[in-house]
């Protein structure tokens, strides 16, 4: 959890059938009630800011919580082979046709072949920092969600802001494209497809409706099932690699080694110089990053899929230059369509519709990956309440953000219809080698800082190295960039980068080690990641800089008189936590079945407990079960827990194996989550981080009732202690929260006083989820009351004996969730009544 206290703010809200919405699901925060408290609340601006402005989120809320507030979860459909071609397709757009002729004719010459590579590299230092965060963060706000948890709410909605302008402006460029590759295609010319408006200002008088037509186009694909687009993206993007190895095979029979001479002529700085330019040919994988919360096995397929995708790009695009260049001298390769010149001068002049044919193809899934990705990050924002909550909705039945696909598609239509390409292309801003540049960054920030762990010495020492690390990059990027000849320069700022980074390694211990899948090199690989983004932030004109400023302005402006208000209220009106678990893969139903090590025996127990009435105490103990605990490898204790299997039969007991067809108990697993002052969250025997779990009823299953409450379930067997011996002496009061046991009320016995009352609200045990309806193996015990969870989570049990065990495992937890150290159930069981 946040050290903010940031809890869930609409998971109250009943599960959505659709993606309808209200008047209160704009602006449902408190600020926003009446002119009166927004008025109010902009006078509180400065502490509010100061509150969110360093707020860091944690795994467990963006993993969760955050997703609870959708209302309903995204369908895990995607494995490692959808990822690889939705990589391939959101990377290979009709940028290779455009950037490789400038390149090779006016930077590189036939080096561009080296410039491809070096560009490539860039973008696998990238990818690389997305996969560990991807891994450990599988949610749909990608890098959005990433900052969030490392670099804190400001810095993140600055970048994402950013991001969704980059998304919007370069999709509207892609549909703009595609109906000018179409026209080319078709024999036309580019605007011949448009409506010429002549009472418009220039640059926004030729409408595109065919840029619309296939903008809602894709928007349906994407709208309906994340696995239906996958299979499409595959299929459109297996088209345009046949397309692309069919143009290497016919271009490499009309190659002719000789054109590789002179293979440098503008030397090393051209090709650096174009390598700055291509490295955009390989933006969009971070798109793929956003679909964590679809993806079957983030652990392995989000890796496989990132780094499969670009390896394979970069193969391509190498192959493509290096036929290029061998079609003809470089300084007659032609600038704005390189490929279908080059095949015109060797005599292939159909070979133009092929490449036309490619690039449409190519165009369609960018534009289908860039629907997806922008929508995405889209929900995470809203999620937080820094964009209108009811963006985050996700559709009971396609599983997919329906809203916020088509909000951002109506944005993406309305600029395409009316924005001519060429100010579209100079709206393209330097959002995206920005947020590159922070992911790296926050990769660094997430290995060496550690809230609660890492001393404030070492976390000054980490600022100080971090700084002298991003300002030798620009350092070194002001150089590139004015053409400065003095090489001296150039060593002073590599060697600062190089001794911070070494700094980095020899003197920090990394606070954080990765679960499932890390980054190698670390802090080397992430800190050259930073240089060579910022250094290529250096290539980019001037008024790119000023559009960036621009455009951030105005997202101060919201974030100020909205967006700061709304998340701030999101935090604080709800600050009590809330219990998610199966935020990720199958969970499991039917505690008292995975109670025990062997199983539960067919025969069925007794019960016990008076009854009162037809229908006996709704709290009636079927089941009595334990666990040994261990912390650290050393032995604290038995949690003796009692179910009420009478109440909530199927929640409480219910026989059965896995669909696994293995037994399924929870010796083994460890409490993953553990938050002082709140509860102690378990559960999770597949993966162990609440992502994991395997259930006897399918991978989740509904809320079985609410009937019992997280305050007090029935009688406390002190209420019955008193009224057996009906005698008055003296009113014990305890701590809030706190657990009286057995042997504490018979030490009051000894020294000659009865109990008459005691507050018995703690060491509830129910279920956690990850929003209505999404039950499985995870469970929390509370340590404090939790009457906010009423109606939430279903109450299943008590703890009978052992609650001192429960607040050493208390002890070690922190803000965050993440327990100090491994608390481990070693041993459990069922005991008799």
């Amino acid at each position: 959890m946040s050290s903010k206290g940031e809890g869930n703010y609409t998971i109250t809200n009943p599960k959505k059938r659709s993606c309808g919405c209200v008047k209160d699901d704009f602006l449902p925060e408190e600020s926003f009630k009446s002119w009166s408290n927004y008025g109010k609340a902009l006078l509180d601006t400065k502490t509010r800011l100061k509150d969110r402005f360093l707020a860091r989120s944690s795994d467990q809320l963006e993993l969760n919580d955050m997703r609870a507030r959708s209302h309903n979860e995204m369908k895990k459909t995607l494995n490692w082979f959808d990822l690889i071609w939705f990589g391939i397709g959101a990377v290979m757009g009709a940028g290779v046709f455009v950037l490789s002729g400038e390149a090779a004719r006016d930077l590189a010459g036939p080096a561009v072949l080296l410039s491809y590579l070096i560009s490539g590299f860039a973008a696998l230092l990238s990818v690389l920092c997305y996969t560990e965060f991807a891994v450990e963060l599988p949610v749909a706000g990608g890098s959005f969600a990433y900052l969030r948890v490392e670099l804190g709410d400001f810095v993140a909605y600055i970048a994402a802001g950013n991001i969704l302008l980059d998304y919007v402006v370069g999709g509207a460029s892609v549909a703009r494209s595609w109906t000018s590759y179409f026209a080319t295609l078709c024999n036309h010319h580019p605007d011949d497809f448009r409506i010429h408006v002549g009472s418009l200002a220039e640059g926004f008088n030729h409408l595109d409706p065919i840029a619309v037509g296939i903008s809602i186009a894709v928007c349906v694909i994407a709208s309906f099932s994340v696995k239906g687009s996958a299979r499409f993206n595959s299929v459109a993007t297996i088209i345009y690699m046949t397309l692309m190895v069919f143009m290497l095979v016919a271009g490499a029979t009309k190659a002719k080694p000789s054109n590789f001479q002179p293979f440098s002529p503008f030397g090393f700085r051209g090709v650096l110089k174009a390598s700055s330019v291509l490295f955009f040919a390989y933006v969009g994988y971070d798109g793929v990053a956003t679909l964590g919360e679809e993806t079957k096995n983030p652990g392995v397929d989000i890796p496989i899929g990132l780094i499969g995708s670009m390896t394979v790009v970069i193969t391509i695009y190498s192959l493509l230059a290096t036929v290029l260049c061998m079609m003809q001298p470089y300084n007659q390769i032609d600038r704005d369509a390189p490929f279908s010149i080059a095949f015109q001068a060797v005599g292939m002049n159909w070979a133009k519709y092929i490449v036309a044919l490619g690039a449409l193809k190519g165009m369609t899934t960018v534009l289908l990956a860039n629907v997806i990705g922008q929508a995405r990050y889209f929900t995470h924002i809203a999620r937080t309440h820094m964009a209108p909550p009811f963006l985050a909705v996700i559709h009971e039945k396609y599983g997919t953000p329906v809203i916020a696909t088509v909000v951002m598609t109506a944005a993406n239509c309305l600029v395409a219809f009316f924005t001519s390409l060429d100010i579209l292309a100079n709206l393209l801003s330097i959002a995206t080698l920005f947020i590159f540049s922070l992911v790296a960054v926050g990769l660094i920030v997430r290995r060496y800082y550690s809230t609660g762990v890492t001393s404030d010495s070492d976390r000054n020492k980490l600022i100080w190295l971090l700084g002298l690390i991003v300002a030798s990059a620009i350092g070194l990027s002001l150089l590139w960039a004015l053409n400065v000849e003095f090489w001296a320069g150039y060593v002073i700022m590599a060697a600062v980068w190089f001794f911070a980074t070494l700094g980095l390694q020899l003197t920090m211990k990394q606070a954080r080690k990765p679960k499932l899948w890390g980054v190698p090199l670390v802090p080397w690989l992430p800190s050259a990641s930073v240089g060579v983004n910022v250094f290529i932030m250096g290539s980019i004109d001037g008024a790119s800089f000023l559009r960036f400023l621009v455009w951030t302005v105005l997202l101060l402006v919201y974030y100020f008189f909205v967006g700061l208000h709304a998340s701030y209220d999101a935090s604080k009106d709800d600050s009590k936590p809330v219990v998610s678990g199966g935020g990720g893969g199958g969970s499991g139903g039917g505690v008292a079945n995975r109670i025990s090590d062997h199983g539960i025996s067919s025969e069925e127990k007794g019960l016990n407990g008076q009854a009162e009435g037809p229908e006996g105490d709704l709290d009636e103990v079927t089941h009595r079960v334990y666990f040994d605990v261990e912390v650290d490898g050393k032995p604290i204790g038995r949690i003796v827990m009692g179910l009420f299997g009478k109440t909530v039969p199927k929640t409480a007991g219910e026989k059965g194996i896995g669909k696994s067809g293995k037994p399924l108990y929870y010796k083994g697993s460890a409490f993953h989550r553990i938050i002082p002052s709140f509860m102690i969250q378990g559960g999770d025997f597949t993966r162990g981080d609440g992502r994991g779990g395997e259930s006897i009823y399918g991978e989740k299953f509904a809320d079985e009732n609410f009937k019992l409450k997280h305050t007090d379930p029935g009688k406390s067997s002190l209420n019955l202690l008193e009224n057996k011996k009906s005698r008055i002496s003296v009113l014990v009061l305890v701590r809030l929260g706190s657990n009286v046991n057995c042997e504490m009320i018979e030490n009051v016995k000894s020294v000659g006083l009865n109990v008459y009352s005691v507050n018995l609200e703690t060491g509830i045990l129910s279920m956690a989820n990850a929003g209505p309806d999404s039950n499985g193996s995870q469970f929390f015990i509370t340590t404090v009351i939790t009457s906010w969870l009423d109606g939430r989570h279903v109450v299943f049990g008590k703890v009978v004996s052992g609650m001192d065990v429960v607040y050493k495992i208390e002890a070690q937890g922190t803000q965050n969730g993440t327990p100090k150290t491994r608390v481990v159930v070693v041993k459990s069981g069922e005991l008799p009544l």
